[in-house]
C-alpha cells in the first residue's frame, strides 16, 4: 500500500510540475500563464481533483478496487501520452517534454505496482 500511495502522489506532483513548467513558458495568449494566477490555480485544482481517486484507491487492498485503480490510471496514462506528443510537437521547450515523459513513466510504474503488489490479510 505504501509504495502504491507514494507513486500515486508522485504522479500528482509530476502532473502539476508539468503544468507549472508550461505556465512558465506561455506560447500564446490562450495558454496557461503565471500572468493569470486564477487560471493557474483552477488548473492545479482540476488536476488534484482528477488525480485524487487513484490516491484514495491506493489505500485499499481489495482486488476490485485495485482493478478500478488500474483502469483509472490507464486513462491518466493515455492523457499523459497525448499531452507529451502535443508538447513535443508544439513546444520548443525541452523541459516540459521531459516532465511529461517522467509523468508517463511514473504512471506506468504505478500501474505495475498496483497489479503486482498484494498483501494477504491476517
Amino acid at each position: 500500500m505504501n509504495s502504491r500511495l507514494l507513486w500515486s502522489i508522485l504522479v500528482l506532483v509530476l502532473y502539476i510540475t508539468t503544468s507549472l513548467t508550461l505556465a512558465s513558458y506561455p506560447k500564446s495568449d490562450n495558454s496557461i500563464s503565471f500572468d493569470k494566477p486564477m487560471e493557474v490555480a483552477l488548473n492545479i485544482g482540476t488536476q488534484i481533483i482528477f488525480l485524487l481517486p487513484p490516491i484514495i484507491l491506493a489505500c485499499f487492498n481489495h482486488i476490485a478496487v485495485r482493478i478500478i485503480a488500474v483502469i483509472y490510471l490507464g486513462l491518466i496514462l493515455i492523457s499523459v501520452f497525448f499531452l507529451t506528443i502535443i508538447l513535443a510537437i508544439a513546444s520548443p521547450y525541452v523541459l516540459s517534454v521531459i516532465f511529461g515523459v517522467l509523468t508517463g513513466i511514473a504512471t506506468i510504474v504505478t500501474i505495475v505496482l498496483t497489479f503486482t503488489t498484494y498483501r494477504k490479510a491476517l
